[in-house]
């Protein structure tokens, strides 16, 4: 897993842009 060698910091902003992407990807299809 690559996320192993990564610190807090990055590893906070990974699961933001996740969550980020996420959103817009069920926004997108529900009104898309």
């Amino acid at each position: 897993m690559y996320l192993i060698g990564m610190n807090s910091r990055e590893l906070q902003i990974v699961k933001q842009i996740v969550l980020l992407v996420a959103v817009a990807v069920t926004l997108g299809f529900i009104y898309g």
